[in-house]
This record gives structure tokens, sequence and C-alpha cells, in this order.
């Protein structure tokens, strides 16, 4: 379980982004983080990754503090990657193998581990045949893959993703969110921030939605249902909950699939009582 508890975090010079912030990522959890731009998403994955040391609150995993100096950190990261929204940021070996074995070697491991590791977050994440594919020449959707294998490579228990399915076309969304269903198959907590409320309301457990500088938490249906919560936080109702308010079918659709079963079930009560 990864927690923050009442974090302040600002930017030297500015106002506090995050003022008393909490939220919980429980042991297999499968959380989305949402707001409006600027609002602190970042921020707060940050914190929770410590690559941001907060003014005050503290970070914790299992109930063990995060502990700012350099052994505290090391131990945490670990247990806790941070993937950016930009993903070229975070690539700079001259291919995608050398790069995803550079965590795993700065761990200390056997170079046959090494290895092993990089060959098989490749084959998890289906991108193989980019192994020596040097890494300017990769496109957007496959840079966001190849640092994503360079988080997972590290063999994580929490994997803290900035907006993974931005920019991606809708096969890329696709492929992007069945690596993230084996990430969470294979036993790792999962908090991903996106503006993509659809998306969210489909594939997590539960929201957390970052609101002036604090966060409200809980199942994924019933925040994003709170047309005050979302109205402050500038984001809009996801469309299946949007019609199913306006057919009167009185519950929380999630897919696609869902909102066509209630509406046929619907048609079918309709017609037998007329």
């Amino acid at each position: 379980m990864l927690t923050a508890r009442d974090l302040v975090a600002r930017f030297p010079g500015r106002e506090p982004v995050l003022s008393g912030a909490s939220i919980t990522l429980p042991d297999r959890g499968r959380v989305a983080l949402l707001g409006a731009n600027g609002c602190g998403k970042t921020t707060l994955l940050r914190c929770l990754s410590g690559a941001h040391r907060p003014e005050r609150g503290e970070v914790a995993r299992d109930g063990v503090r995060l502990e700012h100096g350099g052994h505290g950190l090391r131990e945490h990261r670990t247990a806790v990657q941070l993937v950016l929204q930009d993903a070229a940021e975070q690539l700079f070996s001259a291919d995608v193998a050398q790069d995803v074995s550079f965590g795993p070697m700065n761990l200390g491991l056997p170079v046959a581990e090494v290895r092993a590791r990089v060959d098989d977050t490749l084959a998890m994440l289906g991108i193989e045949h980019l192994a020596e594919r040097a890494t300017h020449q990769l496109s957007y959707g496959e840079q966001k893959k190849a640092a994503l294998a360079g988080a997972v490579a590290m063999a994580p228990s929490v994997l803290l993703l900035d907006e993974p399915t931005a920019g991606l076309d809708p096969e890329g969304v696709a492929e992007m969110t069945a690596i993230l269903d084996r990430l969470h198959g294979g036993g790792t907590s999962l908090l991903v921030a996106t503006h993509d409320v659809d998306w969210a309301l489909a594939w997590a457990d539960e929201a957390a939605i970052v609101v002036d500088g604090t966060v409200a938490q809980g199942p994924v249906a019933e925040l994003l249902d709170d047309q005050a919560l979302l109205a402050s936080a500038r984001l809009t109702p996801p469309w299946t909950l949007e019609l199913a308010h306006r057919l009167g079918l009185g519950k929380r659709p999630r897919t696609l699939a869902d909102t066509a079963t209630l509406i046929e079930d619907w048609v079918t009560e309709n017609r037998t009582t007329a």
C-alpha cells in the first residue's frame, strides 16, 4: 500500500499546488487520478515517487515513511516507479534494450539476470522487435512503451503513470490498456493520471480527483457521478453515466456493453408493461 497524507507542495516562488492532499493506493489497486490542467496531478505523482519533496505531510509505503536521504530514496524506487507523460524525457540510451537495462544494472544485478529482465519485459509489453531500435527513431507510441519498459524492468510493486494514453490513437490506447491490465494481473498496483473520464470509468476501480490542492477519492462510478465535484474539478461526466441519467435508467453503467445491456433491459421491461 502506498499512501500520502496531508501533503503540501509548491515550487519556489509560487503558491502551494497541493495544500493538504491525501491519497491511498491499495495493494494491487487500480486508481485513476483526474483533475484539471495545472491542478497538481503530476506534482502528486512526483511526491509519491520521491522525486519531489513536499513541504509538509508524508508519503509511506506499507506504513513506513519515505525518508528523502540517499538510502531511503533508493529503497523506495526499487518498489515505486514513475513513468512521465513525455516519454522522451526518460529515454537516453542508444537503443531500447540498453535503456531498459539501465535500472536493473544500477541495482547491481548479475548480467544474466539483467538480460533476462530486459527480455521478459520487452516480451510482456510486446516490443521485442524494438530491442535494437535507436531510441531517437521511435514513434510517439513506441516511446511510451519503451519508457514504461524501463520502469517495469525494475520489478516494482507500484507503478505511477502520468497520462500513458495521451496522444495515442484508438488502437494505441487499446494496446496500452491491455499492457496495464497485464501488469495489474501480475500483482502491480497502478495509479494512472488521465484526463479521459470515459477511460477512467471503464478501467479503474477507484478514482482520485484533485481539486483546490486536495484529493477526493472513492469508487470510480460514484465519484464520476458526482456532478458538483466534477464541476469544481472542471471535468465533464462520462457519456455512459450522462446517458443513463437522461434515460432514467437508475444505474451507473461503466462501459458501452453495460449501457447497451441496461437499454435492452429497459426496452424489454417497457414492452412487457405496455
